[in-house]
């Protein structure tokens, strides 16, 4: 994929001359750049009393929104390997980083002095996409105390959100997630509610003197992964982007002038409690288009194995400016690894990285607007090379077959391509054990024949090798002696005697052929119906077994076609006059080579019964059903 594809300008902030401009918060970078932690951060984002190396004389210090600090400082010193950190502008009336690791207040990083009262079992600490964030569960809410700043009237408003959540809504009762609301359906001077539907999808609604208007969009965000929801009312349009992707409608909805406060995490009343995380919540009034961060995923986590490369599938979305340059530069770089990482080219969105050891790997994505950059990581598990393993092989499931008759044999192998050269596989059939001599139809094919000169019992080996391993599989034959055939007219020599098409549908025949499989003729079941399907069926009237004695029987029939694909089945059903006793049967997909199929049945009433032989093809189109020959019913 060329790389501008993957780096994605949006259109919230960069609107069409005379539309209203995005109320955002204007981000600015701090030089030289120092870092606060948890040695001198208290939860509120001030300094410990006598925290070295900070002075704040004349302005608040807040915690910011990647951990740093924002607001004016003196560092003593600071480190080289910072990242630029954003400082919220005025339009920002609060902004909620929830960071905060103890205690019962949510502190507004905006300077409005808009504190949130934490309430319910709040878990404060948990990782958030920037720094921690709170965990909310049912009966759960921050609420932030109203005051006119925070009340936008005809202004616009943007809010914006990260939440993590893995738990849907409770489905078809009206319940969904309330994650930013101020007011309800019953308040004076309108509403907002940002919300998460039952079905995942994130929600935006605003009303005003004017009316009110919701919309609902994207995916599903209820998924176990970070996503960032906006929810913006500028002019007449409201606008959601969740994971940059914008959607928007128009509807003028007049002024909100709501006194209720904001709510993080529930209904105004309670109810509709969100069930997830919630990060870096910010409530902007007001109009201004600033620079932003370009926002960067690196893509997925990947395993592979060596010598293979792995394809990095990155993204990057920015807003366009500064504008000039307008452009966004991206760049993959090794933050970790046990060995070198050569990337095919560094500074494209798609591409690849191939590695010179077997390990662990961090990759960073970085993209730069020219002011801001951000970046993301992906972790590669670099596997050592594949060893050469043994082949696997399977020589099929055990058989019973009555002399002449051969087994057929189908085994399976397969093998990793190693060692290489040669890369092939080489298979052989042979016999372990068995009072006779077996024969091959081709012993180098996985599928293929054998033929028997005794009766007993064999053990046929199939072996694969791969020039360096061999593994090998065994099945059993069983072969019984030949045994005397009942039916009278096996192979169609002289005509089609004990033979009918009794039972198929109209237009199917019976006739004899030339071309057997053994001898000279075989029996042909057709369809010769007017162009439509048939249930093609041939069966032996009168019976070739008028009265069944104790023992096994085993009904064979050599069987073909002209075009490959049906499935024919072959039944042996035991009679009590015309009671159906029990019933064996046995299918096979035709070809058009000859093949055997055969089924044994034990009658449940030897000496009283009959037992009546059939072959079958269901919805057989026009033309050939299948052709039969060596017909054969044995007892033993």
């Amino acid at each position: 994929m060329k790389q501008g594809s993957k780096v994605k300008r949006s259109g919230l902030v960069r609107r069409p001359a005379g539309a209203a401009a995005l109320s955002v918060l204007l981000f600015l970078p701090l030089s030289p750049m120092a870092r606060a932690d948890s040695n001198n951060l208290l939860t509120n984002g001030s300094f410990h009393p006598g925290a070295s190396g900070w002075t704040a004389p004349d302005a608040a210090l807040t915690i910011a929104s990647d951990g740093g600090v924002a607001g004016n400082y003196s560092p003593q010193s600071a480190p080289s390997n910072v990242v630029t950190t954003p400082q919220s502008q005025p339009s920002a009336v609060g902004l909620w980083h929830l960071d905060e690791l103890s205690g019962t207040t949510a502190y507004d990083s905006s300077g409005h002095g808009h504190n949130g009262a934490i309430s319910g079992p709040v878990t404060l600490g948990v990782p958030g996409e920037l720094n921690t964030a709170y965990r909310f569960v049912p009966k759960s809410t921050v609420i932030v105390p109203d005051a006119p700043d925070l009340e936008p009237g005809t202004a616009d408003v943007t809010i914006s959100y990260w939440l993590n959540s893995t738990t849907l809504p409770p489905c078809c009762n009206g319940i969904d997630y309330d994650t930013f609301t101020k007011g309800d359906h019953s308040s004076s001077g309108g509403q907002i509610k940002i919300e998460v539907q039952e079905n995942g999808q994130a929600s935006c609604m605003f009303r005003g003197a004017l009316g009110g208007r919701q919309l609902q969009a994207g995916p599903n965000v209820v998924d176990g992964h970070w996503h960032q929801v906006i929810c913006q009312r500028i002019g007449t349009q409201i606008i959601e982007t969740v994971d940059g992707s914008t959607f928007s409608t128009t509807k003028a909805t007049g002024a909100i002038t709501v006194t209720d406060p904001v709510r993080l995490g529930s209904h105004k009343n309670g109810g509709d409690w969100y069930n997830g995380v919630l990060d870096e919540v910010t409530y902007s009034i007001g109009s201004g288009s600033t620079n932003q961060a370009p926002v960067v995923n690196a893509g997925l986590d990947q395993t592979i194995t060596l010598p293979s490369s792995a394809s990095l599938d990155g993204t990057v979305t920015d807003d366009g400016l500064p504008n000039p340059p307008g452009t966004v530069t991206t760049t993959w770089s090794e933050v970790s690894g046990p060995g070198a990482v050569t990337f095919g080219n560094a500074s494209a969105v798609d591409t690849t990285a191939s590695f010179s050891a077997a390990g662990t790997y961090v990759l960073k994505l970085q993209a730069s607007d020219s002011v801001l950059s951000s970046s993301d990581t992906a972790t590669i598990t670099v596997n050592p090379a594949s060893q050469n393993q043994p082949p696997t092989v399977n020589a099929g499931l055990d058989q019973t077959v009555i002399l002449p008759n051969s087994a057929t044999l189908s085994g399976t192998a397969s093998d990793d391509g190693l060692p290489n050269p040669p890369g092939t596989l080489i298979t052989t059939w042979s016999q372990f054990s068995g009072p006779g001599t077996v024969t091959f139809g081709d012993a180098s094919s996985l599928s293929t024949t054998a033929s028997f000169s005794a009766s007993g019992t064999y053990v046929l080996r199939l072996t694969a090798d791969d020039s360096a391993l061999q593994t090998s599989d065994d099945l059993t034959v069983t072969v019984n002696p030949a045994s005397q055939d009942l039916v009278g007219n096996p192979g169609f020599e002289t005509d089609t005697t004990g033979w009918n098409t009794s039972g198929s549908d109209a237009g199917v025949t019976l006739t004899r052929v030339s071309g057997g499989h053994s001898g000279g003729w075989a029996g042909l079941v057709a369809n010769g119906g007017s162009g439509t399907a048939a249930t093609c069926k041939m069966q032996d009237v009168p019976n070739w077994v008028t009265k069944t004695s104790a023992g096994t029987y085993t009904g064979s029939m050599w069987v073909r076609a002209d075009s490959p694909g049906a499935t024919l089945t072959i039944k042996l059903r035991e009679y009590n006059n015309s009671t159906l006793v029990g019933v064996k049967t046995a299918s096979i997909k035709l070809t058009t080579s000859w093949q055997m199929v055969s089924v044994s049945y034990v009658p449940a009433m030897p000496g009283t019964s009959t037992l009546d032989f059939l072959g079958l093809v269901s919805n057989a189109p026009v033309g050939t059903c299948f052709y039969a020959d060596d017909i054969s019913i044995v007892v033993s």
